[in-house]
Formats: structure tokens, C-alpha cells, sequence
């Protein structure tokens, strides 16, 4: 497939910050793609998708969007996607029909064409009784499916979603994920970010990790879940043995990772089952008392863990 999206050594710098928002990224992104940032909160997820609609300008390095560069031709890139902000971006004071006439209107369609469009999105958005209504009067979670679907009115080459389903019940949450899928089927590239690792499990074709402003992995979830194995699950009664229980673990499996977090532990293993078998009999010969002990396949959540040692709390 054809790069749609690419990244050259990009940072940001804001201000007279010691430290970057964006560290020597490189992307590249293939046309057809539902692509994932995936990043704690302040990882920079924002400030690239910034970088990517021209919205705020690179420090240093190269990025390009449909083959238009983002500084030196701004104009061509925002002619070529949907962007769909974090932050509210519909008019409080216009109603849900209002706004979504202009931001056909502003994408360039006609009249006639802005009209069928905008009944067709305000329908998949469950939105058509609450059509003449003041958007000051929508909750939260309507104000913000507007707002996806204002981003895919003119079936751009690029949509840019950053966080578009925060908020949502999972229902819709679920439709919405259909909602861009048929996007991408419709000759779409989708570019997301999200806190949700189901969302990104099942919707994404391949995700980045990204922390501290520096992607830490890129792939494909099912291979990055691969590539970790297993995990166990460790619940200590006294958290004062975790060091012993972790040099314990290191003799059992060399090549486990084990990470401390707080009051469990996380072991990396491609041997769950065997080793955790193992674990429960040496750690009750040693008097080491378990309040729980379980091993799984590596989620995306593991792998999310195992690059940055952060869990995301997902809001409800």
C-alpha cells in the first residue's frame, strides 16, 4: 500500500520547555490503514495529531500527508482530512443540523450534497429527533458523536479522531466502531487515538505505544500480544517478601520479566502454565503466603505495561 502519512525525526518543543513533547518520531502510515496511538495522559498524543493537521508546528523534523508537507504546505493537508479534536469543537449556539451543514459547507460540498450527508450522519448518529435542537442542550456523549460524524461528513483521504469515543456509553461506543470501519472500507486512512484497549485491539490494524513524547513499539496487536506470551498474576498477603518472591521467580525462569507494581506482580513468561504450577508449590514449601495467583495470554493492556509500566484507567 501507498504512505499516506509519514514522519521524519518530528519533535515539539513548546515554549521554553527543558524537556520535549515529541521526541524524534518516526511513522509511516499505509493508505487503507486504521492506525492507533496508544500513550498515557501526557504522552504526546495530542501534540502529534496537532503536528499532523497543522494546528501547531513542528520544532524539527519532517512530516507528510498525502504527500504534502505540513509546514510549507498547510493548506493542501487540511484540504485532505476530517479531524475530529479532543476538546468540544461544535457551536453551542447552532443547532446539531446547523453545525453539520457547516462543516459540510466548509469541506467544500455543495448544497444539494451537504443536505443527503448530513441526513445520513445525523441518522447513523441517532441524532435525527434531537436535529433542530441547540447543541448547548445535548449531553456530553451526543455532543461528541456530532462531532465524530462531522469529522467523516466529506469522506476525506485522512480522519484524525483524537479520543472519539470518551464518554460514550459502550453501545454506541460499538456502533461508532462500525461507523469507521465502513470509513476505511469507503477509501478512508484512519488515524486514532485512544484509552480504551479493546477499542484498539478490535479496531486497529496496527498501534504505536508511545510515552514520554518517544514511540517505544509499532505492530500489529495480535503479533504484539504474541511476542509477550503469557502473564502471571501475583497477589502477595505480605508485600514486604515481593523482592524475595522476585528473585525466586528469576531462578524458576531465567529469560521471565518481572515487573513490580505496588502490591502485584507481573510476570512475562512463555511458560504460564508450568511456571505458575511451579511458583504455587516452591512458595508454600518456602512458607510465602499467595492471596492470588493466575496466568493468562498477554492482553493489549499487558503490552501497553510492559512499554511504559503504566496501566490506563479507562473513564466510564
Amino acid at each position: 500500500m501507498d504512505c499516506i502519512i509519514k514522519t521524519e525525526g518530528l519533535q515539539k518543543v513548546y515554549g521554553k520547555a527543558s524537556k520535549a513533547a515529541i521526541q524524534d518520531v518516526n511513522l509511516s502510515i499505509s493508505q487503507g490503514e486504521i492506525f492507533g496511538l496508544l500513550g498515557p495522559n501526557g504522552a504526546g498524543k495530542t501534540t502529534l495529531v496537532l503536528m499532523l493537521t497543522t494546528l501547531t508546528k513542528p520544532t524539527q523534523g519532517n512530516g507528510y500527508v498525502c504527500n504534502y508537507d505540513i509546514v510549507t504546505q498547510a493548506n493542501d493537508v487540511r484540504a485532505s482530512l476530517g479531524y475530529c479534536p479532543q476538546k468540544t469543537s461544535v457551536d453551542d449556539e447552532l443547532t446539531a443540523w446547523e453545525n453539520m451543514m457547516l462543516y459540510a459547507q466548509l469541506s467544500g460540498l455543495s448544497k444539494k450534497e451537504s443536505e443527503m450527508r448530513v441526513k445520513q450522519l445525523l441518522e447513523e448518529a441517532s441524532l435525527v429527533k434531537q436535529q433542530h435542537d441547540l447543541v448547548r442542550k445535548f449531553s456530553g456523549g451526543m455532543r461528541r458523536r456530532l462531532e465524530v460524524m462531522g469529522a467523516l461528513i466529506s469522506k476525506p483521504k485522512i480522519i484524525f479522531l483524537d479520543e472519539p469515543t470518551l464518554g460514550l456509553d459502550p453501545d454506541f461506543r460499538r456502533e461508532l466502531w462500525q461507523r469507521i470501519r465502513q470509513a476505511r472500507d469507503d477509501g478512508s486512512t484512519i488515524f486514532i487515538t485512544t484509552h480504551y484497549m479493546e477499542e484498539a485491539d478490535e479496531l486497529c490494524d496496527r498501534i504505536a505505544i508511545i510515552d514520554s513524547g518517544q514511540i517505544k513499539v509499532i505492530g500489529d496487536p495480535k503479533e504484539l500480544k504474541s511476542q509477550l506470551g503469557e502473564v502471571i498474576h501475583i497477589r502477595l498477603m505480605d508485600t514486604s517478601q515481593t523482592d524475595l518472591v522476585m528473585e525466586h521467580l528469576k531462578s524458576l525462569d531465567q529469560k521471565a520479566k518481572v515487573i513490580n507494581n505496588s502490591d502485584e506482580l507481573y510476570v512475562y513468561t512463555f511458560d504460564g502454565e508450568n511456571l505458575s504450577a511451579s511458583l504455587m508449590l516452591s512458595l508454600k514449601a518456602k512458607d510465602i503466603k499467595v492471596k492470588s495467583i493466575s496466568y493468562s495470554c498477554a492482553s493489549l493492556e499487558d503490552v501497553f505495561y510492559n512499554y511504559t509500566g503504566q496501566r490506563i484507567f479507562e473513564e466510564i
